[in-house]
């Protein structure tokens, strides 16, 4: 059985929480834009190398994959809590 940290619990879980209406992907989105002045979501797409189409997944509630996150993290500054805390807090 794999073992995983804290933080890694917490972002599985948070998975699991993408029906939840506190999973608010949209808003973190917009501050991500917003921290890298992003004009809009091609734009935001570029500056953190994903596709525009995995964009507009993420503002229709898809779940956000770890790949995005590391994204969001190198091109913000963010550390992996303040993710969490703006995707909803987990």
């Amino acid at each position: 059985m794999a073992r995983y940290s804290m933080k890694e619990t917490k972002f599985f879980n948070h998975l699991k929480a993408a029906k939840d209406p506190a999973y608010v992907p949209h808003l973190m989105l917009d501050a991500v834009a917003r921290r890298i002045n992003a004009r809009n979501d091609a734009d935001l797409a570029r500056k953190l190398a994903i596709s525009p189409a995995a964009v507009s997944r993420l503002r229709n509630k898809a779940p956000i994959t770890p790949h995005i996150i590391l994204r969001i993290i190198e091109a913000t500054g963010w550390t992996f809590d303040e993710v969490l805390a703006a995707l909803g807090g987990v």
